[in-house]
């Protein structure tokens, strides 16, 4: 997920690892370190949706 904020900076995610999975970014990571800390069992992007036209979405967990 990139952004760029009103002086031009382009902002980057940082790819991280956890729980043997790689992470676009670290938001995402955190997210799985939490699920854990509340006992939740996730997946990360179990699975990606045709909306047709040629679009996908493809959820985080």
């Amino acid at each position: 997920m990139e952004s760029v904020p009103s002086d031009g900076r382009e902002i980057r995610a940082i790819a991280t690892r956890y729980g043997g999975c790689r992470f676009r970014s670290r938001f995402e990571a955190r997210w799985a370190v939490f699920f854990d800390h509340l006992g939740v069992v996730w997946q990360y992007e179990p699975e990606v949706f045709d909306l047709g036209s040629g679009h996908w979405y493809l959820p985080d967990f």
